[in-house]
């Protein structure tokens, strides 16, 4: 469901995917590139690690599977992180946009041999580590949570939620062998991004890594930054005139009452907040995005994903 707000004939959307703009540690970066510390930004190298059994979760046997009843990985996962790295370069502009990917490993070519179609009926299952016995029973508390409550979302079953959870497994998507599923969607991409200034911009999507977070690598004339990911650890800085090592902490840190204040490291607190007061403020200048900001790095994740199926340079 969308929320819109007009404020000087220009419409802000809660629900814009550029959600990670609002997370204090991403606020920060965009601060110490636009004070000059790293002197002229040359490259950015930045990697989405989505955490393999996520993957499997969301993009091979979940809702975001398949491109026709969905849309492609790229734009599902990785806009927010198309749209950083632009945030990141300031007033300078994406030009040029190239892309490689593909389904390297979800597919039926890689099933092992004697696998089932289902993985509760599945022999070799114990050996897989995309199981659902893994992913969704082992160590289950019986509490309708996340990725459980997308497997199920029926809280009221006569027998319990571990029961209903159980049959959901063994008839519905979830349930179903990653190698046997009807997934389209890349499940690593590498998007190549020049800018009018010369510089140039690497994103990764991984799927076969073993934790969900983001890192970043910036390189400018005078120094390096690096983040990995934390909303609460410290923004690693290098001088390169000083040979000086700088740890610098976001300006606000992720309030702990609850834990949905958490979503995507904080930004989505940080988000809703800013909507909220631009609300009741009458004031635009609160937030970060608009439309026509949204458009412009979803053009070049569109412009990213022909590159993938055109094997071109697109031009943005």
């Amino acid at each position: 469901m969308k929320y819109y707000v007009e404020f000087t004939q220009q419409i802000y959307d809660p629900e814009d995917p550029r959600t990670f703009k609002y997370a204090p540690p991403c606020v920060k970066i965009r601060e110490i590139i636009a004070s000059g510390m790293l002197g002229e930004i040359v490259t950015i190298n930045h990697n989405e690690n989505v955490l393999y059994w996520h993957f499997a979760h969301s993009f091979v046997r979940g809702n975001w599977r398949n491109t026709e009843s969905s849309t492609f990985s790229l734009m599902a996962k990785c806009c927010h992180d198309i749209d950083l790295i632009m945030y990141w370069m300031g007033d300078h502009k994406c030009t040029r946009v190239q892309s490689f990917g593909n389904v390297y490993h979800f597919k039926e070519s890689q099933k092992p041999e004697g696998a089932a179609s289902r993985c509760l009926e599945c022999p070799v299952e114990k050996d897989c580590p995309y199981s659902v016995q893994k992913i969704y029973l082992q160590g289950f508390n019986n509490a309708p949570m996340w990725p459980m409550s997308a497997v199920c979302d029926i809280e009221d079953h006569p027998a319990g939620y571990a029961v209903a959870l159980k049959e959901a497994l063994e008839t519905g998507p979830y349930g179903r062998c990653v190698y046997s599923c009807d997934n389209d969607v890349c499940d690593h991409q590498m998007v190549n991004m020049e800018f009018d200034s010369g510089a140039t911009a690497v994103m990764t999507m991984n799927a076969f890594t073993s934790d969900m977070r983001r890192e970043t690598r910036v390189c400018g004339t005078h120094g390096e930054l690096r983040w990995d990911g934390s909303s609460h650890r410290a923004i690693k800085v290098y001088s390169f005139a000083t040979e000086e090592r700088k740890e610098i902490f976001p300006d606000q840190i992720v309030p702990k009452c609850r834990i949905r204040t958490r979503g995507h490291g904080g930004a989505d607190f940080f988000l809703m907040n800013a909507v909220t007061k631009a609300i009741a403020h009458h004031d635009p200048s609160l937030l970060s995005s608009n439309v026509l900001q949204s458009l412009t790095s979803h053009k070049v994740v569109f412009a990213a994903e022909k590159s993938r199926l055109e094997k071109t340079i697109e031009t943005t």
